[in-house]
């Protein structure tokens, strides 16, 4: 049933059908635009431009007005029997339906480390929510999550067996914790001196070295970090070897023992390569020492068990996540490439272009050394201003038969010593770069060089970045490395990324890939990174979030600015959110919606007389009818004539008779008066968010929400991807307004619907929202309907409105698409209490990854 506000003026409506509308009120400006202010024009050719070309060139048009006029003013009377107002009543004070929600749970990891849970006592195991427990309630340190024991860190990391004696202590290689990121190392925890006893085959011995920040005991060594691609040498240790053999086994790759054996042998060739080459390229730079991960990675500092990305239990060495202190403090970086190895362990897989001269076999080398995962960190840490020496191998495809070559074409030819078989080395290659030079030789894509020549300025000191660009492009840099690296853990890319930074959380095992960066992100000082991330829209549904590329082109991370906080970090790839406004989204029917014009004296007194047309009406014909008539009044006399007396007129029915002329005066000007009051522009408006699916028709939807349609109601020109806008002259002739258009999609098929549909992945489906605040509409795709609107930052001028459905499965909202809208609705919103938020649905991704 609708309301009477409603009913009162689709009969002002129906009275005045057919009437051209520049007769009947003026119109509101924004209708101009749509050529509702052109001079109506009748089947005649004749311009119509008062009433009395209307009564000349259409009287059926004015008599059927007449009519309708006077039936429409009755059905008006006795709508208004009862005295009250025909105006919707504003709700909310005017303002959007809040979002009724707060997340109560405990977060994995909170900004304030009181809010975490930590448990009732020290024995306390029942409560669920110990699974959130990160630290230790006695000390608030962080306590080392699993991760494996397969032995393959970054660059893969065993160290080899040391001189007795020379292992550092358990409390020495214990890491300590503080303010929940791990401490700063001044030197890596081991180093491999040059040995002068020639009794040792290998020519060097590695050392510990105390260098923690505070330790009197630090003292300063000159060495060379040597880098290297696990694509190109082998330098697996036996936990990973086994680790490997055991997952082969499990898909039926049963190893030969032929075949074990050479990998072994592999192995240690490799490894011999590495070590007397580093032992040239120490004594060519007049160093003492070289620091290389298999040999100087403290592989007794190992973390708890727990588990790995497929399950299996793991365990972690947390000094292979520090080797970014050992470039930083290295002196020199020595780069070794060769010929490419790894096939041995990936057996059946195409093994790629083979190079087919020296000069093509470099580059291929170095472009293959500069798609690794953790090769950027090592590139971009290496001592500015100095430049980096190359060894190269020759390029012919099995290392052994490179033993005995003697000559390589062009750059110097470096000899190695004796190696642990007796075999001598010829024919090593060596040149040397500078840092900026790596950008356009060593990486392939011209976005990725972009990237990386950022990064090396900034790290060089020529150009340097703020915060947040330097994190954009470093995160965008090393996401791309995702696929082409082993990926160890879920988190490896932040991990990566957290060589950059001075902050590092704890790695944990169990941490998704967003997780990790989330808790990065917190850590440190990224100018708040993961808030303007989550305003970002993806260019497509499928792209994962770390693909930093906003759907509107040319907008940048430090183009938006948030309004929100992320407070905490909750599970299943969530964080809690504080601080966003926030509107409930309305599917269920269009209600009217309130409105208020300007008020005015004339305004006020006819909606006074309007109100009360009935009860003046009704009191006016009581006055008539009861007051005493005017005439004479005989009275039988039976002793003589009868007596006749005057009967005055009676002053009530004079009042009455007045009071009656005057009432049907106003309710004869009153459908008119209505019209004039009401249409136009509105001073404000309830506000409102109502979803409708597919492309609406903005005139319906104005007519079910004001009762006409007036042309109030337009589309947005920039609120979504789907919105458009031209130029046009409205209120100024030589101005350059922008004026909305109805979008592309309203004039879809079923069948360019459909394709649009499948183009964008087949679970989008079209929407339209409604905000009768700002009277506008905008066009969205989204693959559940939203239920809620969240204001999260500001970019361009307009607030980024996050739309969002609600997961009952995660107790989160999950983010459908991002819109753009008028800075004014916060002014209706309300704030939100802190809720979790997941930019993507979970059930989304599982699809992408089985297909």
């Amino acid at each position: 049933m609708k309301n009477k506000s409603s009913l009162a003026m689709q009969l002002i409506y129906w009275i005045y059908a057919g009437v051209p509308p520049e007769l009947i009120a003026p119109q509101a400006a924004n209708d101009e635009e749509d050529g509702s202010h052109i001079i109506a024009v009748t089947s005649s050719n004749r311009e119509i431009k008062t009433w009395l070309d209307l009564w000349r060139y259409d009287r059926n048009t004015c008599w059927w007005l007449a009519l309708r006029y006077f039936f429409g003013t009755i059905a008006l009377t006795v709508m208004l029997i009862w005295p009250t107002s025909i105006e919707e009543p504003l709700r909310n004070g005017g303002n959007f339906d809040p979002i009724r929600y707060r997340d109560w749970d405990y977060p994995e990891n909170a900004r304030n480390i009181q809010e975490e849970y930590h448990g009732n006592s020290a024995g306390d195991t029942g409560d669920p929510g110990n699974r959130y427990n990160t630290r230790d309630p006695n000390t608030e340190q962080e306590v080392f999550p699993g991760v494996g024991d397969d032995g393959a860190g970054p660059s893969g990391t065993n160290s080899s067996t040391r001189p007795a004696g020379l292992d550092s202590s358990p409390g020495f290689r214990q890491p300590i914790i503080t303010d929940g990121v791990w401490d700063r190392r001044i030197l890596p925890t081991h180093l491999c001196f040059k040995d002068k006893d020639d009794s040792n085959p290998k020519g060097y011995i590695c050392y510990p070295v105390p260098n923690l920040v505070g330790d009197n005991k630090s003292q300063d060594f000159e060495y060379a970090f040597m880098s290297y691609s696990r694509k190109q040498f082998l330098t697996q240790g036996e936990d990973e070897i086994q680790s490997w053999k055991q997952s082969d086994e499990l898909k039926g790759n049963s190893w030969s023992h032929n075949f074990e054996q050479i990998l072994r042998d592999q192995i240690h060739i490799d490894r011999g390569y590495l070590t007397r080459i580093a032992l040239k390229a120490v004594a060519d730079s007049g160093l003492n020492a070289f620091y290389i991960d298999f040999e100087c990675v403290d592989s007794a500092i190992i973390e708890q068990k727990g588990k790995g990305m497929n399950g299996e239990a793991k365990q972690l060495q947390p000094d292979v996540y520090r080797i970014c202190d050992a470039m930083r403090a290295a002196k020199k970086m020595v780069l070794i490439l060769g010929p490419r190895n790894q096939e041995i362990f990936e057996r059946g897989r195409p093994t790629g272009r083979v190079p087919r001269n020296d000069d093509e076999a470099k580059r291929f080398w170095l472009q293959q050394w500069g798609s690794r995962l953790w090769t950027l960190p090592e590139l971009l840490l290496a001592p500015p201003g100095k430049s980096i020496d190359i060894y190269y191998l020759p390029s012919t495809p099995n290392k052994e038969e490179s033993i005995d070559i003697t000559k390589f074409r062009d750059q110097t030819r470096v000899e190695v010593p004796l190696d642990n078989r007796g075999k001598r080395i010829f024919g090593v290659g060596k040149y040397s770069w500078t840092k900026a030079a790596f950008s356009s030789r060593a990486y392939e894509t011209k976005q990725d060089a972009t990237d990386i020549a950022s990064l090396v300025d900034h790290f060089e000191g020529t150009l340097v970045l703020p915060t947040l660009e330097l994190i954009t492009h470093a995160a965008q840099a090393l996401w791309r490395r995702k696929e082409s690296t082993f990926k160890f853990l879920n988190g490896d890319c932040s991990y990566a990324l957290m060589g950059l930074l001075r902050r590092r959380p704890p790695v944990k095992a169990s941490d998704e890939d967003f997780e990790a960066f989330a808790r990065l992100s917190l850590a440190n000082d990224s100018d708040r990174l993961l808030e303007r991330l989550i305003c970002l829209l993806p260019h497509r549904r499928s792209a994962p979030w770390y693909e930093w590329k906003d759907a509107w082109k040319k907008v940048n991370l430090w183009d938006i600015e948030p309004i929100i906080q992320v407070a905490a970090i909750a599970d299943n790839s969530t964080v809690v959110l504080d601080g966003a406004y926030g509107a409930t989204i309305h599917w269920r029917k269009l209600h009217p919606v309130a409105f208020s014009k300007r008020k005015t004296a004339w305004r006020e007194a006819v909606k006074w007389g309007i109100r009360l047309g009935a009860a003046y009406f009704l009191t006016a014909v009581i006055l008539v009818a009861e007051s005493p008539k005017p005439g004479n009044t005989t009275i039988k006399n039976p002793y003589g004539p009868n007596i006749v007396i005057s009967r005055p007129k009676s002053p009530l029915l004079i009042i009455g008779i007045i009071f009656l002329i005057l009432t049907i005066l106003v309710l004869i000007y009153a459908p008119w008066a209505m019209l004039k009051i009401y249409r136009g522009k509105f001073w404000s408006t309830q506000g409102w968010f109502f979803g409708i699916e597919g492309c609406a028709d903005i005139g319906q939807v104005e007519k079910c929400l004001f009762a006409g349609n007036h042309h109030r109601l337009k589309w947005s020109t920039n609120g979504s991807m789907l919105s458009r806008h031209h130029l046009g002259r409205l209120h100024n002739e030589n101005g350059r307004e922008c004026l909305p258009e109805e979008p592309v999609a309203a004039s879809w098929t079923r069948g360019q619907f459909e394709a649009a549909r499948v183009n964008r992945g087949g679970i989008e489906r079209l929407y339209t929202l409604i905000d009768t605040y700002s009277m506008e509409a905008t066009l969205f795709w989204a693959e559940v309907p939203p239920t809620a609107v969240f204001i999260c930052g500001s970019e361009g001028g307009m607030k980024r409105a996050m739309l969002c459905s609600f997961d009952w499965k995660t107790n989160s909202f999950v983010r459908e698409t991002v819109v753009r809208m008028k800075t004014m609705v916060i002014d209706k919103m309300s704030r939100v209490e802190r809720f979790r938020f997941a930019l993507s649905r979970t059930d989304t991704f599982q699809v992408e990854e089985t297909h």
